[in-house]
């Protein structure tokens, strides 16, 4: 098996912060004997072309430096290439970013060497994936830590917009967001259960945390192969 790894850097994570930290995360990789090869992101087209180069080129190793934004996008071009071996691929992250939700139900450490040694160990965890039909504009996608509908979508857009704020843009966006959000008429059926109602936000919980740390769902649990389902 190929054991060269591919590691994306988005430049953009924790408001630059990946771009200046490269030096010092190359080091340490070189240090614990990483064989890779690396690029920085330009821009999400960018991302999907160098993730699809990769592998063509038959690598099955990757790291993301940068946060859940970046990790989103590498493990959404991976499922959409529909690869028969789709299990062989691994995922290492050096949390970079705004929002870094999925690191704390694994407890990867923050600190790019102790980050980089639980890669080194090979951690490897095979978790749960959900997916996404979008009837509207027929799309999918997948997640592997939360999808929200409604407020959490609606908070999510005002973050975005608030990401100088590092962790805080996810309660400000909420706190901005709740005085002009309206609810919406959710009609909602799982298993043998059907909900219609006006509904601040529906949940569907893979992992434990999101917006910056918070637990919004409740027994979430990644390798069950059940969805934690919240509605308020």
């Amino acid at each position: 098996m190929n054991e060269n790894w591919f590691v994306i850097i988005n430049p953009t994570s924790g408001n630059g912060s990946a771009k200046k930290k490269w030096i010092p995360i190359y080091n340490e990789l070189k240090k614990q004997q990483f064989d890779f090869d690396f690029s920085f992101t330009q821009n999400k087209n960018h991302t999907v072309e160098l993730i699809k180069k990769a592998i063509n080129l038959n690598i099955k190793k990757f790291i993301c430096v940068g946060g859940d934004g970046t990790l989103h996008t590498l493990v959404n071009v991976i499922f959409s290439l529909d690869l028969p071996n789709i299990s062989d691929i691994e995922i290492g992250i050096i949390p970079i970013g705004t929002a870094n939700d999925w690191i704390k139900t694994y407890n990867i450490s923050k600190d790019y060497k102790k980050a980089i040694q639980t890669i080194k160990e090979k951690y490897t965890i095979k978790q749960d994936i959900g997916k996404l039909l979008i009837k509207e504009n027929n799309t999918v996608a997948y997640f592997y830590n939360l999808a929200g509908i409604g407020f959490d979508a609606y908070v999510v857009n005002k973050a975005h917009k608030l990401k100088h704020l590092g962790f805080l843009s996810y309660l400000t966006g909420a706190l901005i967001g709740i005085a002009s959000y309206k609810k919406s008429t959710l009609y909602i059926k799982f298993n043998d259960i059907e909900i219609k109602e006006k509904t601040l936000m529906l949940l569907i919980g893979i992992c434990n945390f999101s917006g910056g740390g918070m637990q919004l769902t409740k027994n979430a649990n990644p390798t069950d192969g059940l969805f934690d389902i919240s509605h308020h």
